[in-house]
């Protein structure tokens, strides 16, 4: 729920490109059902030589044509019909062109300003936080994952503002065009809608697992080509590999899973839709053969070419939300970082610095990194102009103090002053460039 409200606040900026999109999808959604309305037309005169007896969109497009020629003349009539199918495919095409220009800087821009944020969360993150995270899955995190977030949110959004208007306006003009055939298809809609809900599922939990192992797969990489000197060191190369490959076919594994899913959904939803088209053949050809039926052969062709037209998008949108579940899971584990807390906190009120003038004073300084103690009971008084050397084996805690005096963590108890003030007290810039 959280993932959902924060991409609703990362659209806001766009809401007006957005709704701009979704207007000339509709024009261009509006020319391409005009186009497909001339099967009637055109199939009168094939079959019958002449057009008349047409429905009241047939019969409104044909007086347009007739405004350019003469539709008394069977050979003027086909060629005005396919003159003006021309004509409305090149408007169809234009306007779906003008939202794919304009939706192309939205997700570019929503990428760059997402991968900022990241950048700018890491910036001010204490080191606490690196300590306690793989570096690998941080990276992972900040460059894969909002790539990730391009290819399935973004994608998802992009086919959520097209396929369910081409829907909508289809779906209109065919009950229109047959009431009782559109009120069955709508019956049907309920069952293809439960199967392919239930592929679409599992696939959020089974994509954060993937990532989660991704970020695992280059810490290892990462802290492989830091320590190579070690693992040659202590010739530890066989069981460096091992645990690589352990990981990397648990990876491979996860993906499978996941490629099989969201392969699955498309395929269900082209299959459902395909038995929908044959059941829908056969419930309109028995009205057609029905003489005291409204349903001409002639229409009941355009409707049948209308209705395919809904296949893909609903294909689409089972894809889109398959999608939008992956894209989710991906946002959650970039919100694992968005969202840390900021340990190292300023007052409201803090003291500006801008000189040291007297001493440096740690006071019954304890240090803890998590539950491991570092430093305990430290007490040093360091006079401005003395020099200091901190001597000691590896992992003593040298550089620990040295982080501390900058805040790059907080101690876990007593106090360090300078100039008799407790740091945590100063603006933390300030502080800093005192060492810097």
């Amino acid at each position: 729920m959280q993932a959902r409200k924060q991409l609703l606040t990362l659209i806001k900026p766009y809401l007006w490109r957005l709704l701009s999109i979704v207007l000339l999808n509709a024009v261009a959604i509006f020319f391409s059902i005009l186009t497909f309305m001339l099967i009637e037309p055109f199939a009168k005169l094939i079959f019958k030589g002449k057009v008349d007896d047409l429905s009241v969109v047939g019969n409104w497009l044909m007086q347009g044509v007739a405004l350019i020629i003469d539709i008394d003349n069977p050979l003027s009539s086909l060629t005005g019909i396919v003159v003006f199918v021309i004509l409305l495919f090149v408007l169809k095409n234009l306007f779906f062109f003008l939202a794919q220009v304009i939706l192309a800087p939205v997700r570019s821009d929503f990428i760059r300003k997402l991968r900022n944020e990241m950048y700018d969360k890491v910036l001010i993150l204490p080191l606490s936080f690196f300590s306690e995270q793989k570096k690998g899955d941080i990276i992972s995190r900040a460059i894969n994952d909002t790539q990730e977030i391009e290819y399935t949110v973004l994608a998802a959004i992009k086919q959520l503002l097209t396929d369910p208007i081409i829907i909508i306006f289809y779906v209109v003009t065919l009950t229109i065009l047959n009431f009782q055939l559109t009120l069955f298809v709508f019956l049907l809609l309920p069952i293809v809608a439960l199967l392919i809900g239930g592929v679409i599922k599992s696939l959020r939990t089974k994509s954060k697992s993937a990532k989660n192992k991704l970020g695992e797969l280059l810490a290892h990489i990462e802290e492989t080509i830091l320590g190579l000197r070690i693992i040659k060191g202590f010739n530890a190369q066989k069981h460096a590999e091992t645990v690589f490959e352990k990981q990397n076919r648990e990876y491979s594994l996860l993906q499978q899973k996941i490629h099989r899913r969201v392969e699955l959904a498309s395929p269900l939803s082209e299959f459902l839709g395909i038995t929908m088209v044959m059941i829908v053949l056969v419930i309109g050809g028995v009205q057609v053969l029905n003489t005291s039926s409204s349903l001409t052969p002639e229409l009941f062709i355009t409707y049948i070419a209308l209705f395919s037209q809904v296949i893909n998008p609903a294909k689409n949108i089972s894809t889109a939300f398959a999608n939008y579940k992956r894209g989710v899971s991906t946002l959650d584990r970039l919100n694992e970082i968005l969202e840390a807390d900021e340990v190292i906190e300023q007052k409201a009120d803090a003291i500006n610095i801008k000189k040291f003038k007297n001493n440096i004073v740690f006071k019954d300084v304890d240090f803890s990194y998590s539950d491991i103690p570092v430093l305990k009971k430290i007490n040093i008084n360091i006079e401005k102009g003395e020099l200091v050397a901190l001597v000691g084996e590896s992992g003593a805690g040298k550089s620990t103090l040295a982080d501390l005096l900058l805040r790059f963590y907080d101690v876990t108890s007593g106090s360090i002053m300078i100039d008799g003030i407790d740091i945590r007290d100063y603006v933390i810039d300030d502080l800093r460039s005192l060492y810097s």
